[in-house]
């Protein structure tokens, strides 16, 4: 059995296109949006990963790495 990983870096731009995109969203999609931009926003460095079954949602997580500054 093997896996593959695909990564993908998107930007949204705000564009009318992703505007309509949000305006059709059911309210569970909307509140599960808004836990993910909580992840985001809530951390200066690390990373927020999604896990989908089934082409649902079913975990957030998030990763933050805390940068130290040498004090030596």
């Amino acid at each position: 059995m093997t896996s593959e990983s695909v990564t993908q870096k998107h930007s949204w731009n705000g564009d009318a296109a992703s505007a309509h995109q949000a305006e059709s969203l059911s309210s569970e999609e909307r509140e599960l949006l808004s836990e993910v931009v909580r992840a985001v926003r809530s951390i200066r460095f690390g990373s927020v990963g999604l896990t989908i079954h089934e082409g649902k949602l079913v975990e957030i997580q998030k990763v933050e790495k805390i940068r130290r500054k040498n004090s030596t």
